[in-house]
């Protein structure tokens, strides 16, 4: 699960991935859910420049590395730590694909 929150220019991604491969899938699937409803429009280069950095210090997190922006729980948590407030905009799962799977396979 990849989960994208904002409020203003308070951003932060939540995911409970556990290695980098799925949580890029996840992760393009959600920012590809945004563009196709049009959020942010005229905003990209502000949203790019906000997500890809945080994007990027959790897959450090995954290849090893420590980092101070990333909080370790049950899941992976970049950039504003406090997403309690912030709206949830964008989200993606495996579990739609297991699902589509299952369907074609049963």
């Amino acid at each position: 699960m990849v989960e994208l929150f904002k409020d203003g220019n308070v951003m932060a991604i939540k995911t409970d991935c556990i290695n980098e491969v799925d949580f890029n899938e996840q992760f393009s699937d959600a920012v590809h859910s945004m563009i196709e409803d049009n959020r942010f429009e005229h905003d990209w280069a502000f949203q790019f420049a906000t997500w890809l950095p945080q994007y990027a210090e959790i897959c450090c997190v995954f290849r090893g590395y420590k980092s101070a922006n990333v909080h370790k729980h049950q899941v992976l948590i970049a950039g504003e730590t406090h997403i309690n407030g912030l709206e949830l905009i964008a989200k993606a799962s495996t579990h739609k694909k297991e699902e589509k799977g299952a369907k074609k396979n049963g």
